[in-house]
């Protein structure tokens, strides 16, 4: 199940069925959770409401083999779309005509603006999906060195092989998986 925002605040990993929250380990028992830090500078500690979230989740994951509780070293899990990327995104939306900013504590909102003055926001907010959609094909396997992003999914791949030991376990993949994402760079440069 994928999720956004403040669904999260909802959902329960834990074995209390008292109908409060959606018992999500009745769907799936497998989980990798991503928590946006919500940080606005770095060293700084998460919030409390966050900080919470985070200890009830690890807390109901706990007794659930082969799970990951991720929260963001960035502000938003978009942080860690590398510099790069962005940059080649927006030259090819704006023809030159953008600034960008980047910090890992920003929102992409902030980070880009666009338009003769360069003051226009990019609203990446207000159409997640189809901008995210926009900005992937610039994303290769050089952009994956990012704050902690190669790590966690190093991580997650070695997680999903210990869900599904029977089929073609993900790191025994890679080749072809990087194959794939060339091909699809390849495509659309």
């Amino acid at each position: 199940m994928f999720y956004g925002g403040r669904l999260l605040s909802h959902l329960s990993f834990g074995a209390d069925l008292s109908g409060e929250l959606i018992p999500l380990l009745r769907l799936n028992r497998n989980a990798i959770v991503i928590l946006d830090s919500e940080r606005t500078a770095k060293g700084q500690h998460l919030k409390k409401p966050r900080k919470e979230l985070t200890l009830r989740i690890q807390s109901e994951l706990k007794a659930t083999p082969n799970h990951l509780v991720w929260v963001t070293q960035g502000r938003d899990i978009e942080n860690y779309i590398a510099e790069g990327a962005l940059e080649h995104f927006a030259q090819a939306k704006w023809k030159g005509e953008f600034t960008l900013k980047h910090d890992h504590f920003e929102t992409l909102d902030e980070m880009l603006k666009w338009g003769k003055t360069r003051r226009k926001k990019f609203n990446y907010s207000g159409a997640k999906v189809d901008l995210c959609r926009e900005i992937l094909p610039y994303i290769s396997k050089e952009h994956l060195d990012v704050l902690d992003l190669k790590g966690k999914l190093t991580k997650i791949a070695a997680i999903i092989d210990a869900w599904c030991p029977k089929r073609i376990p993900v790191t025994k993949a890679q080749p072809a998986i990087e194959k794939g994402v060339a091909g699809i760079v390849e495509k659309v440069t």
